[in-house]
């Protein structure tokens, strides 16, 4: 059986697929930059640090993920990862490493003299999509053949690769074990809830070093005029369903939700991936009454008018609706976002699939792994682990006093250490306001940094236990077949057995 390992968001093809990737990459980009994509939240002052190359001697890579990094002497390694007798230098391998990643090697590196961290790369910015597209590609193949030959780079950045594939195949160290051993590292300052659901077959093979959440922005104000009661914590779509026709019987909306059938597909299959493959077993399982469900769930919901496809923006008074589908980023994108709707937003928890339990949704960012072939696996780890604390904050960028700080309003994501979250959270407090950048798309728009909003926000946070699956080929098999059944050519039934047969095709190559 021949070995496959296709890029997680389906680099290898032309087209939608590659695009959308792209644009969550850009997006990722700009965010640390202070810009958002689409209708998102307006740049706040403070960002723009990523744009700083900072960092002190790493190298651009050539694009060819290196072999394990030659090591000078035998590296002296201890028991329990401490620190080396010997020079230990670690190969990191990344797409496009953010100022901050070079800051922190920097800032590891002189708390560590004996380790070298060399950071490989293939682009420093963003030029356009074309050389970012082949940058991604060369990232994406060069990894996956290093790898399947027993080779590649110590630490690797995730998030544009096969994790479940590289898991399956015993390729990636099991970080929970790494954890275990490190008595220094107290899962109680961390969001657990994100790491226990970023398990794979019950071992964490990818630390998100950040993470997002994807929920529901709703109309307070003209919700509670209706009488209705909701429950979101616990409501599935089912549940949204009727909730909906009940809103545009009682309500001046007519509108509940603004969306599209391929985004809501595109969302819904993410945010339930589990239901409809098992990495493990290499088995799907979209020839069943939960997906055939789905997809007839969301054909509804626009044939009767509660969902509509309409252009979405974030202001106050900018739209008619209840409810609007909404990735939230930062705790500035909160902040923004609960200023829409005349003032009067509220961020809802996004309705489950009935054959999952209740929580919200959230998706792991900045993924980072070490390889199972590293000889260097406690060094590895401790760098990982410093990324991932408070430790990391207040990394010098350029030999000045200036710093950046993984507890900095202008980092992209929640970080997932609560202490860093709960001092972003803190100087917000402090600033009491947030305005947005100059000369920007919103330019002199402020909003309160209200503390029970902030108190709110962090039982969203906590309460965030489905993870959304990473964009990859089966994900585009579902778009590209899903939509036959949306125009009214094939069954959700005849679909189904399609989508079945191409990702079983897929899933075994």
């Amino acid at each position: 059986m021949r070995a496959s390992l296709l890029p997680e968001r389906g680099f290898t093809m032309k087209g939608k697929g590659l695009f959308i990737a792209l644009g969550l990459i850009v997006l990722a980009l700009s965010a640390c930059a202070g810009n958002h994509a689409g209708g998102g939240t307006p740049s706040t002052t403070g960002q723009g640090a990523g744009n700083n190359a900072g960092g002190g001697d790493v190298k651009e890579g050539s694009g060819q993920v290196p072999a394990k990094a030659a090591n000078d002497g035998d590296g002296g390694q201890k028991e329990g990862g401490g620190e080396p007798s010997g020079p230990v230098k670690l190969v990191f391998a990344t797409v496009n490493p953010s100022a901050q990643l070079k800051a922190s090697v920097k800032k590891y590196e002189s708390l560590h003299p004996n380790t070298t961290i060399e950071l490989t790369y293939t682009q420093t910015e963003f030029k356009d999509i074309d050389s970012q597209e082949a940058n991604i590609e060369k990232y994406v193949t060069t990894t996956n053949a290093a790898m399947l030959a027993g080779k590649g780079p110590d630490l690797l950045e995730l998030d544009l690769l096969p994790t479940d594939k590289y898991a399956n195949r015993h390729l990636l160290v099991d970080l929970n074990d790494m954890m275990k051993q490190d008595a220094s590292f107290d899962k109680a300052d961390y969001f657990a809830n994100v790491l226990d659901n970023s398990e794979i077959g019950g071992g964490l093979y990818a630390m998100p070093l950040s993470f997002y959440l994807n929920g529901l922005i709703g109309d307070s104000d003209a919700i509670q005029k209706t009488g209705l009661q909701i429950d979101d914590k616990n409501w599935t779509w089912d549940d949204f369903s009727e909730i909906a026709k009940q809103l545009t019987q009682k309500g001046g909306n007519k509108t509940v939700l603004l969306s599209s059938m391929a985004y809501m597909l595109d969302e819904m299959f993410g945010e339930n991936y589990p239901l409809y493959v098992d990495e493990a077993s290499r088995k799907a399982k979209f020839d069943s009454p939960a997906f055939t469900g789905m997809l007839q769930r969301i054909k509804t919901m626009f044939d009767e008018g509660i969902a509509k496809q309409v252009d979405r923006g974030v202001g106050k008074g900018s739209i008619d609706t209840y409810f609007q589908e909404i990735p939230i980023q930062s705790m500035a994108d909160y902040l923004f976002s609960m200023d829409s709707f005349d003032g009067h937003a509220k961020l809802y928890a996004k309705p489950h699939a009935p054959e999952l339990g209740a929580g919200g949704y959230f998706q792991a960012n900045q993924t980072v792994g070490i390889n199972a072939g590293s000889p260097f696996k406690a060094q590895a780890w401790k760098f990982i682990a410093f990324l991932a604390a408070e430790e990391a904050a207040t990394v010098p960028a350029d030999n000045t006093a200036s710093s950046y700080s993984i507890s900095d309003i202008s980092f992209a994501g929640f970080p997932i250490s609560r202490v860093a979250y709960d001092k972003q959270a803190e100087q917000f407090r402090k600033a009491g306001t947030l305005s947005t950048l100059p000369n920007g798309p919103a330019d002199g728009m402020t909003v309160k940094a209200d503390g029970a909003l902030l108190d709110q926000f962090g039982d969203y946070l906590t309460g965030a236990v489905h993870a959304v699956g990473k964009r990859s080929r089966v994900g585009e098999i579902v778009s590209e077949e899903g939509e036959s059944f949306f125009k009214g050519q094939k069954s959700a039934e005849d679909v189904a057995k399609l989508i079945q047969n191409k990702v079983d095709l897929y899933l075994n190559e």
